[in-house]
């Protein structure tokens, strides 16, 4: 398909009316735009699992105090009824923060579904040299 793009008008191919030093230039561009894109791609990868760890141990450690927290308040509870408005509001605490964990793992992960996006638009434009023999 893409010779069909490039056929001038002559009949020739853009290729073919370019000069060879403009050819080998344009390769060169070319070549260094597809091992740019293809570097950011485990960078990027890289990034996206320290985000996601980084959230996940924080959220780790808000439920395990919040865990010890209940633990301690029940150590005081005097009466059944202390014991389970205790576990109540724990639970409920619980329900909230796992929802919003969610959220943030979600945004998370689109950002990084989104970058991933626009890099693999840049090598596939890279790849195709588009870019590089238009110019």
């Amino acid at each position: 398909m893409s010779t069909l793009k490039n056929v001038q008008p002559n009949g020739s191919s853009k290729a073919e009316s370019l000069a060879p030093t403009e050819l080998l230039e344009g390769g060169v561009k070319l070549a260094q735009a597809q091992l740019t894109s293809a570097a950011a791609v485990p960078q990027a990868i890289w990034e996206a699992n320290l985000a996601i760890l980084s959230e996940m141990l924080g959220f780790m450690s808000h439920r395990l105090r919040a865990q010890a927290e209940f633990c301690g308040h029940l150590g005081h509870c005097k009466e059944l009824s202390e014991a389970v408005d205790a576990q109540r509001a724990y639970a409920q605490g619980m329900t909230g923060d796992y929802s919003q964990e969610v959220d943030k793992l979600s945004d998370i992960a689109r950002k990084n579904i989104a970058t991933l996006s626009a890099i693999g638009t840049q090598y596939a434009s890279a790849v195709s040299g588009e870019k590089s023999l238009a110019a």
